[in-house]
């Protein structure tokens, strides 16, 4: 599977001759080159060489500065990042590619804490409930690897995060009640920080979802939105802009029912007595 670095040269190749209003037959025609291989750039399957980027760029117009980042991104594609050494599932890793380079996230989940926000007690207790058993050795690098995706919120330029955590992610105690106490502790002590806005949405919200998994949508300074859909089986990633436009759409729905900041804190408070007082 291409990594996320792929992906995105992939996506933005076929932005902008979408942009320019041809088709690829014309531009393989312009470069002398069969159309399939326009197809194979577009789908991640292969990269162009630096010639043939560089004349689709010349094709497509494209300005000084957005052809120097685009001819990087060309460079950076065959580089490993430190994902790759946590042997991720082959559905998830390149999303976690997408969100080291992103500058916002906007995250729902109904089921269980935002992975992100997850202290490791909660982390190491979710993934032994995985659908597919796994071993301590595989938990704990997933738990290692999650931790690691957390560090790009103590950056110097943080990635700026906004939850919308459903009601039902506390009402599974996952691990056991000191665990919990300290997932909570930890959402409370996260939501003061400035990158970090945490939003409860009660089970007497007015708009309840009735959604079954939880979705990521990631935000990029110089091209579309990215997005991960969690399924009961597998989650996928999304990048056309007409889905990842639907699915900013629900999570302002969502965010707009929730409470607000101050008010989640203080709700964070109450369920936190659900749980042992001396954890």
């Amino acid at each position: 599977m291409a990594n996320a670095r792929q992906l995105r040269l992939a996506r933005l190749l076929r932005e902008f001759r979408e942009k320019t209003g041809v088709d690829q037959q014309q531009v393989a025609k312009h470069l002398g080159i069969h159309r399939s291989a326009i197809g194979h750039w577009e789908m991640a399957r292969s990269r162009p060489s630096k010639e043939k980027l560089e004349q689709l760029l010349d094709a497509y117009g494209v300005d000084d500065e957005e052809r120097l980042h685009v001819e990087q991104m060309r460079a950076d594609s065959n580089k490993s990042g430190w994902w790759t050494l946590h042997k991720l599932p082959s559905t998830f890793e390149p999303y976690v590619g997408f969100e080291a380079d992103a500058v916002e996230a906007f995250n729902f989940e109904i089921t269980m804490i935002p992975g992100l926000l997850q202290t490791r007690e909660y982390s190491r207790a979710l993934h032994r409930t995985a659908r597919t058993p796994l071993s301590p050795l595989v938990v704990e690098n997933h738990v290692d690897a999650r931790a690691r995706r957390q560090e790009r919120l103590d950056e110097d330029d943080p990635l700026v995060l906004h939850v919308v955590i459903a009601e039902e992610a506390f009402l599974r105690t996952m691990g056991s009640e000191r665990v919990m106490a300290e997932q909570v502790d930890h959402l409370i002590a996260m939501s003061k920080r400035e990158n970090i806005r945490i939003h409860l949405l009660p089970l007497n919200a007015a708009d309840h979802t009735t959604l079954q998994c939880g979705f990521s949508v990631l935000r990029f300074p110089q091209h579309g939105d990215v997005a991960f859909v969690d399924s009961p089986l597998a989650g996928h990633i999304v990048d056309g802009s007409e889905q990842t436009g639907e699915l900013n759409r629900l999570f302002g729905q969502f965010q707009q029912a929730a409470l607000g900041a101050a008010e989640s804190r203080s709700y964070l408070a109450t369920l936190r007595s659900r749980y042992e007082t001396d954890a």
